[in-house]
């Protein structure tokens, strides 16, 4: 008898994602209990991350869901645009923790999120659904990513900026399928991922209209690189 992760692989994409959603809510709260800053989230994801590394390379899924060397060097090169994205985040400044391990959380906890969401989302659930539809696997996993930043509202976001946020991730997650889809490789989508969202936990506080001006900026900038890469490949 197959095991059911071989039989149904939209069933392990979307109880992944579930399980992810869930394990976030826990960090947080783990967060506030413990009160020691990014400390127990950032162990948290970093032991998801390496139990799901485990379980592909267990399984022999590397290749399927991307973790290999990109096809072309030179294909990935024209990904280096990318770079702006994630820069963009620091439009208002940059502001770094005072302890240096607050500055070490931060960017383990950046790397391993990025290595999660790019697993389950470009990984498992765009693989289970390209099979019967290229195009509306890359349009359905990437919506799916951008309404899971809903649950923001549930950290007190203003309205406003979570749905802004919600369709610029839905937009990045749109580009990161396309790069996927190119190189072959989910190691650039990690690490685009994980810059970006450095960037963004480095950049200071600003007010929601701030807010909303650059994710506007971001959500162009995002648009016009996936097409550029359609473009290009």
């Amino acid at each position: 008898m197959e095991k059911p992760y071989r039989t149904d692989e939209l069933c392990l994409a979307l109880g992944g994602i579930a399980f992810y959603t869930a394990a976030g809510v826990f960090g947080t709260h783990l967060n506030r209990i413990a009160g020691a800053g990014e400390l127990p989230r950032t162990g948290l994801f970093l032991l998801l991350s390496l139990l799901l590394l485990a379980f592909v390379v267990r399984t022999g899924r590397s290749e399927r869901y991307g973790l290999r060397k990109p096809e072309s060097a030179a294909r990935l090169l024209r990904f280096v645009p990318l770079a702006l994205l994630a820069l963009s985040n620091l439009g208002y400044g940059v502001v770094l923790p005072d302890a240096v391990h607050d500055v070490l959380y931060t960017v383990l906890l950046a790397v391993s999120v990025a290595f999660l969401e790019e697993l389950l989302f470009r990984g498992f659930l765009f693989k289970a659904l390209e099979p019967k539809n290229a195009e509306a696997a890359a349009i359905v996993s990437s919506a799916v990513f951008g309404l899971l930043h809903l649950l923001r509202l549930f950290d007190g976001a203003p309205l406003p900026y979570v749905l802004c946020q919600t369709v610029l991730a839905a937009a990045i997650g749109y580009l990161f399928v396309t790069v996927f889809r190119i190189s072959k490789s989910l190691l650039p989508c990690i690490a685009a991922h994980a810059a970006f969202d450095l960037c963004g936990a480095f950049a200071p506080e600003a007010s929601v209209a701030r807010l909303l001006v650059l994710t506007s900026a971001q959500l162009l900038l995002a648009v016009a690189f996936t097409v550029y890469a359609k473009r290009t490949r």
